[in-house]
């Protein structure tokens, strides 16, 4: 589980997705915000002219986030 997290967090690194979410232990206000969880996670993406930074859409890049948070909740309480 902790292989996975490293693997989350370098994915929240990766497509800028740190700043996604603003306030814990909600994400911008909301219990369940709006994701695209296909579009954050697609793993064949291909990198563009300055590398997807500003590619992905917001609600992708919380869906990335999200994920990341429920994964240290699991590692935590699992």
């Amino acid at each position: 589980m902790l292989v996975v997290q490293l693997a989350l967090g370098g994915w929240v690194s990766s497509n800028y997705a740190g700043i996604a979410c603003q306030g814990f232990p909600t994400c911008n206000g909301q219990w369940v915000p709006a994701m695209d969880l296909s579009e954050g996670f697609h793993l064949t993406q291909t990198v563009g002219p300055n590398y997807l930074h500003g590619q992905l859409h917001a609600d992708a890049r919380t869906a990335i986030q999200v994920v990341h948070r429920l994964g240290h909740c699991c590692l935590v309480l699992g």
